[in-house]
């Protein structure tokens, strides 16, 4: 009985190693999932910014009533 489990021995300490090799394959998967999705959320953060920075603009110059009246739109004499 001793001698037929001597062999058994190596082949479980290789599963050990085997399935510890898994769980780290299987984290930096998941880091790297994660790190893809964090480009892609910065991504569509910078397309929003660029389409509210393209579609306010700057006022024209009759909607800003903060200026005095010299420095306003120029009246027909």
């Amino acid at each position: 009985m001793v001698g037929s489990l001597a062999p058994r021995v190596p082949l479980i300490k290789r599963m050990c190693y085997v399935v510890a090799m898994g769980n780290q394959t299987y984290m930096k998967r998941q880091k790297e999932i994660a790190r893809q999705q964090k480009q892609r959320d910065k991504f569509a953060r910078r397309l929003q910014r660029k389409a509210e920075k393209t579609k306010g603009g700057p006022p024209l110059e009759t909607e800003n009533p903060n200026l005095p009246n010299s420095l306003g739109p120029q009246s027909e004499k």
